[in-house]
């Protein structure tokens, strides 16, 4: 107890941003250890509460006032000096979940996404590889998980569209985090159980398809390399971004949010720019699962259970072109088109796993398409699950 009031005490007297420096170095000493205390943990709890996010006073109360914007740009400075220097990757990753725990309250998140897109432009590895662990151990498709991916979208798709040069590099300084940050934004723009797609800003399109073209092992990174986790951490079970991309790819043709919109006698229904782009990044999707198929050891890559969501959607979209009368076949075959080419490559490589039949089942209730017939009666009576 006397050594908590000591290093509080001493805490006390340094003026902030300096207190939150070394209020970091203490955290990282009580947490570090091959087994650390109830009160060492608490402890550490109470120096990010007080002298890091600024959140409580010393009697432990909510202070009236937040950070300031200085003050925070500070704090952002100090965290990304911390996550800079040079260290071992389990401890920045062990004191990362902790500032940033799964109960992370929104003053939290909000630094955490400023820090992480930081990280982004000045291509700080250590800090990105942090990051990425924290997306799995929290999950890549968990609300704090999403909201980092949206905050990302933000600051380099929409306020800062042109900036796509900083970007191009990521997946080689870290791939993980590239890897779990595209699992998230898949997420992002499947909405409503995913019977809508809503199409990405054409920027992140663009950046999305050069990088799983460019890096066909990319979607499989976060299985490749096991996060350096605190001693003892569990590693949570990893989602690749392979299933929710392949989706992308498939609803594009019927995407209503512009078919909708042209007029009756206007057969254009996507720029046609999107639709080359959509086609390319399919293609990478299929070589990807052929280069899975190659790796020794890897987990199974694509969930049926996955995929089963997109048929619905699929139906959806093609009654609502029904419904106002357009003649959509050519766009329908090419959507049936790529989920049964999907399917097949995902089977063929041993890369699906789950309740395949399920799906199968789920695929014979579409408009009728000779490769989706081709992949069904293939699969329905062989596949072991």
């Amino acid at each position: 107890m006397s050594n908590t009031i000591e290093i509080k005490h001493s805490l006390r007297k340094i003026e902030f941003p300096e207190c939150a420096r070394e209020a970091i170095k203490k955290i990282e000493s009580l947490i570090n250890g091959r087994s650390p205390t109830i009160k060492q943990m608490d402890l550490a709890i109470d120096l990010m509460a007080e002298f890091v996010f600024w959140e409580k006073d010393r009697r432990g109360n909510k202070r009236g006032v937040e950070l300031t914007c200085i003050q925070e740009i500070q704090l952002l400075e100090v965290l990304c000096e911390y996550f800079s220097q040079p260290g071992s990757e389990t401890t920045k990753n062990t004191v990362f979940l902790n500032l940033f725990g799964p109960s992370t309250i929104q003053l939290r998140l909000k630094i955490l996404c400023k820090l992480v897109s930081i990280g982004i432009s000045s291509s700080c590895a250590s800090l990105l590889i942090a990051a990425g662990a924290w997306m799995q151990q929290l999950g890549c498709t968990s609300h704090s998980s999403l909201q980092l991916a949206r905050a990302i979208v933000k600051d380099y798709f929409a306020l800062i569209p042109n900036v796509l040069e900083t970007l191009y590099s990521l997946p080689k300084i870290a791939p993980q985090f590239t890897a779990n940050f595209l699992t998230a934004i898949a997420e992002i723009y499947l909405t409503d159980k995913y019977s809508v797609f809503t199409t990405p800003p054409k920027s992140l399109l663009e950046i999305i398809t050069q990088w799983v073209t460019e890096n066909p092992t990319l979607c499989l990174a976060a299985q490749q390399k096991t996060a350096a986790l605190p001693t003892g951490g569990i590693a949570m079970p990893t989602i690749t971004p392979i299933a929710g991309l392949f989706k992308w790819c498939i609803l594009a043709p019927l995407q209503c949010e512009n078919t909708l919109k042209m007029p009756a006698n206007n057969p254009k229904k996507m720029n046609d720019n999107n639709l080359e782009l959509y086609a390319k990044l399919h293609l990478a999707l299929l070589e990807t699962l052929i280069e899975a198929k190659t790796e020794s050891g890897l987990p199974n890559v694509i969930g049926s259970q996955h995929l089963v969501p997109v048929i619905p959607a699929i139906q959806t979209q093609i009654n609502d072109l029904t419904r106002i009368g357009r003649d959509c076949s050519t766009e329908i075959q090419l959507s049936l088109d790529r989920l049964a080419q999907a399917v097949q490559i995902s089977i063929a490589t041993k890369c699906m796993f789950g309740n395949i039949q399920e799906l199968l089942l789920q695929m014979e209730k579409l408009p009728s398409n000779r490769l989706l017939t081709i992949v069904i009666n293939t699969h329905k009576s062989t596949v072991v699950l």
